[in-house]
């Protein structure tokens, strides 16, 4: 288990239905495969000799920006369902939420739209492989939500 119980009941403040929780475990569980890929490959993406693709972009995106398509041009963050989730550092709830005690912004390879997602190796290269086993434990605690909310039958 990566999420701590108070990381869970905040998280589980955030409205979201079955359906996106199954489109963001979906979405997380591709980032998920190509980021243990790379951890497989870390030596020789470090020593820049890995012949695969260093770059993941998938077509899932967000459901939470679906509901408000305007949300990242017009930062209508305000209608967003995120909202709920208890946000003490001012910026983009969704960007300060805790999974495994990280946040997106402190993983800085992965980044979610409406539409879809990215991981970036490449922000990685000169960085300790603990920043890889961050992005990792991320994925694996947003997972880990998602099946929270699915079992519950949705919340909000």
């Amino acid at each position: 288990m990566v999420l701590s119980k108070k990381e869970l009941r905040a998280l589980l403040k955030v409205p979201t239905t079955v359906e996106q929780a199954k489109q963001i475990k979906r979405r997380c569980e591709g980032l998920l495969e190509f980021m243990l890929k790379m951890k497989d490959n870390w030596a020789a993406i470090r020593a820049k000799t890995y012949k695969g693709f260093t770059t993941y972009e998938g077509v899932i995106g967000c459901p939470h920006c679906e509901e408000t398509p305007t949300h990242h041009r017009m930062r209508q963050c305000d209608k967003c369902a995120w909202v709920n989730y208890p946000n003490k550092s001012g910026g983009l709830a969704c960007y300060s939420a805790k999974f495994g005690g990280i946040t997106i912004e402190e993983v800085r390879c992965l980044r979610y739209w409406t539409k879809r997602e990215s991981a970036f190796v490449n922000r990685l290269v000169n960085s300790p492989f603990s920043a890889l086993l961050a992005c990792i434990r991320f994925l694996r605690g947003y997972i880990e939500w998602a099946v929270a909310v699915i079992k519950k039958g949705g919340v909000g």
